[in-house]
């Protein structure tokens, strides 16, 4: 399946369910969730804590790496699983899919966003407890 841009400003299954808004709005929390678990090895570190506190970090990096993801992807894994696509502004009601064969593409799709996310938030958080480790 040929993956194309958000910018045709067309639903494709599996492939593309929000548009410019929607993926700024993912951009903005994968930036969030990656402060915020930079900000937590940090204060981990700088306040002397056991450094095996860093873990919680992975939490935020996950959150962010969904952000990121879906910003990529063109799109939202939320939607995917609940079969809605938005490719309006921020102010738009989301639209129901309603071909089933979409709608499990679309699940397919999501269930990769969140595995990558697990995926890449735990390597983050590990690597940077381990870097507290070895400071």
């Amino acid at each position: 399946m040929a993956e194309t841009s958000a910018d045709s400003g067309e639903y494709q299954p599996g492939v593309c369910n929000i548009g410019t808004a929607e993926r700024q709005r993912r951009r903005r929390t994968g930036h969030l969730g990656s402060l915020a678990g930079v900000a937590l090895l940090v204060a981990v570190g700088g306040l002397g804590l056991p450094p095996y506190y860093g873990l919680a970090s992975t939490v935020f990096f996950i959150a962010g790496a969904v952000g990121y993801l879906q910003d990529r992807y063109q799109f939202c894994a939320y939607y995917g699983q609940r079969g809605e696509y938005n490719l309006g502004g921020l102010d738009q009601r989301p639209e129901t899919v309603t071909d089933e064969a979409a709608r499990r593409r679309d699940r397919q799709r999501s269930r990769e966003i969140y595995a990558y996310s697990l995926v890449a938030g735990l390597g983050v958080g590990l690597l940077g407890t381990g870097i507290l480790y070895l400071l």
